[in-house]
């Protein structure tokens, strides 16, 4: 019998001012809106399944590809929206940084190539299903105030689900850009 596996995804997590107040929008949006709170996060690879045993190999894979990237800088540049459950309300992404690094994952995470995250950067605020005029007042009323941030490490989440019980596993310290 093969050992269970769970699902971990690897992350950008905003720290700081920028992540307090993104993490500030997530809790609002969702008490208003009977939301998952979740925490703010860029997905740069999805859908990693790992027993126990595994995990370590993945791992060192991340490690490998953040020992090559350094410190980058993302910019957050509008509000966007999709009906989908995830990509319900987000905050768009870019930065050269970021490209780099789905570049580096994709050589020891195939599946980044299949995943929508490194073709549309996104910060999602709002989980759910939700009617377009909401989502309209939502930005309207919620301007952001901080929109630029630097990376300095990848966060390996366990995303099992519900929602509410993703949590960290391990972090990858990316080296100081010189």
């Amino acid at each position: 019998m093969s050992e269970k596996k769970d699902k971990y995804s690897l992350w950008i997590v905003p720290k700081g001012d920028t992540g307090e107040a993104i993490q500030k929008l997530i809790d609002k949006l969702a008490d208003e809106n009977h939301a998952p709170r979740f925490v703010p996060h860029i997905t740069l690879v999805a859908n990693i399944f790992a027993s126990s045993v595994e995990l370590e190999d993945v791992a060192n894979r991340i490690k490998r590809c953040a020992d090559q990237i350094g410190s980058f800088a993302i910019k957050l540049t509008g509000y966007g929206y999709m009906e989908e459950e995830f990509r319900s309300l987000y905050l768009l992404a870019e930065g050269e940084g970021l490209l780099i690094a789905y570049q580096n994952l994709l050589a020891q995470f195939p599946q980044v190539s299949d995943e929508h995250f490194q073709t549309m950067p996104h910060m999602s605020v709002l989980y759910g299903k939700y009617h377009q005029d909401l989502k309209d007042e939502i930005i309207a009323t919620n301007p952001l105030a901080l929109t630029e941030f630097v990376v300095n490490d990848f966060d390996l989440y366990l995303t099992n689900n519900p929602v509410e019980d993703w949590q960290l596993s391990q972090s990858f310290r990316l080296p100081s850009a010189t």
